[in-house]
């Protein structure tokens, strides 16, 4: 199911708190973005590590549940992040477009610039999470 995500940089402690924050962002640093799912973010890791789709999507599952309506708050990996991280300012593109071309987003059909734009600021918060020494969260509730 496709919701409303928050992706925010938290110290690893502090799960439970975004569980039970309505509104992550204006807590924490980090973006919103609409129609993000888990299916989503295990491309994007699978992608970028090399594992496969149902080993990324495995560790998509959250970790804090509010209520069985959710919100879900999945902490994204050490190895994910630091894979997003790492991305030069040519290769945003470039996964961008590959993310664009996988089956999840153009069955959502998300458009290309989106897919580029939601790259870009997750690596740029990934960068900070591990300047920091903390870790990446994200938020998933209903769209509304």
């Amino acid at each position: 199911m496709a919701a409303t995500a928050n992706i925010v940089v938290a110290d690893a402690e502090e799960g439970w708190d975004i569980a039970e924050s309505s509104r992550p962002v204006e807590t924490w640093r980090g973006f919103v973005v609409n129609g993000l799912d888990a299916e989503k973010i295990a491309t994007l890791q699978s992608l970028l590590t090399g594992q496969t789709f149902d080993e990324a999507l495995a560790e998509c599952e959250p970790h804090y549940v509010s209520s069985d309506e959710g919100p879900w708050v999945m902490r994204l990996g050490e190895e994910f992040t630091d894979s997003l991280a790492e991305l030069e300012e040519d290769a945003l593109e470039q996964v961008g477009g590959e993310l664009a071309a996988s089956a999840e987003f153009e069955a959502a059909a998300w458009p290309l610039e989106d897919v580029e734009s939601f790259v870009a600021e997750l690596a740029a918060l990934a960068e900070v999470a591990t300047v920091q020494g903390n870790a990446l969260f994200v938020w998933l509730g209903p769209t509304r």
